[in-house]
């Protein structure tokens, strides 16, 4: 992946760790970025770039995992057919929210970075003003919520508002309805997710605990 240090001019430097960007838009004297080489003067391990004076705005760029496993579970019993709620905080625009699933018998639902993109691409190109670039806008910030019975309703009930128009994944709605009536079967049963991803960057995963019914 390509990285860059940018102040306007867009300077071309190395930068170590999975193919963090850091963006640097403007400053006003002396930006200190922690473990960053650089071209200017480098101290006790901090990278220090002088720049023209503008104003200051420094954004790093977060990479979405190569691979999310997450299990859905009832107590310590894994759940099968279950779907989970996937929310990119973004630090411009909406957040992005998806779903995924079913889990299989052990309850385990396994995302990859490509279907992540796929998904956001097909929300920005329909949703035009909405979204920003996830990985552009991506906080690092991921929560993570077992679908119950009301998130599957609203879950179908936009399904039938936007699917004359959306391009939904395949058997989207079939994987509501088996979720909502395997759901239908444990009624207040607190359902929980843990998560595992495959990334080293600094990455803050929440899981939110919900009620089947």
């Amino acid at each position: 992946m390509g990285q860059q240090l940018c102040d306007g001019k867009c300077h071309l430097w190395p930068i170590g760790g999975n193919g963090i960007t850091v963006h640097i838009k403007s400053s006003t004297s002396l930006l200190r970025l922690p473990d960053i080489p650089g071209p200017d003067e480098e101290i006790g391990g901090i990278a220090f770039f002088q720049r023209a004076a503008y104003s200051e705005h420094v954004t790093v760029q977060m990479r979405i995992p190569d691979d999310i496993q997450i299990v859905i579970s009832a107590g310590e019993q894994p759940l099968a057919q279950m779907l989970a709620a996937l929310t990119f905080v973004t630090s411009e625009k909406n957040s992005f929210h998806f779903v995924f699933g079913p889990s299989d018998a052990h309850g385990n639902i396994r995302v990859s970075r490509a279907q992540i993109l796929a998904e956001a691409q097909k929300d920005r190109e329909f949703f035009l003003m909405d979204y920003a670039e996830l990985e552009s806008a991506w906080t690092g910030s991921l929560v993570v919520t077992p679908m119950n019975r009301e998130a599957t309703s609203r879950a179908r009930s936009a399904f039938q508002r936007f699917e004359p128009h959306y391009r939904y994944r395949e058997n989207y709605k079939e994987d509501l309805d088996v979720a909502d009536a395997a759901l239908a079967q444990i009624p207040n049963t607190k359902l929980t997710a843990s998560v595992l991803c495959s990334s080293t960057e600094n990455i803050r995963i929440e899981t939110l605990a919900v009620t089947a019914t």
